[in-house]
């Protein structure tokens, strides 16, 4: 076992860990509203500043993994790609003889 000491982040106060400390702690945003716009009469949280994120294309998936959860992952995944591509190459990909 080992531990991946990176972090993505997809959220509506921004993609990245600089960017959501920013709005937190400097500008006081909570980054959410309660709306009713998707469900009339039942108001929900939404996320609320535009962040500018374009999720990932899933187009390429099967079927059944092309869900908006499958693109946010992807987006968390992009910052620290490297990171993952670096540790698959030290410790081998899952499912490989040692």
């Amino acid at each position: 076992m080992f531990y991946l000491n990176q972090l993505g982040m997809v959220c509506p106060l921004g993609n990245t860990c600089d960017d959501i400390k920013r709005r937190m702690l400097d500008l006081a945003q909570s980054g959410v509203v309660m709306t009713d716009l998707y469900s009339p009469g039942c108001p929900l949280p939404l996320g609320q500043i535009d962040t500018g994120l374009a999720l990932p294309a899933v187009e390429e998936l099967p079927m059944r993994d092309r869900s908006r959860n499958n693109q946010l992952a992807l987006a968390a995944l992009t910052p620290i790609r490297p990171a993952v591509d670096g540790a698959i190459e030290r410790y081998a990909p899952i499912g490989s003889a040692l």
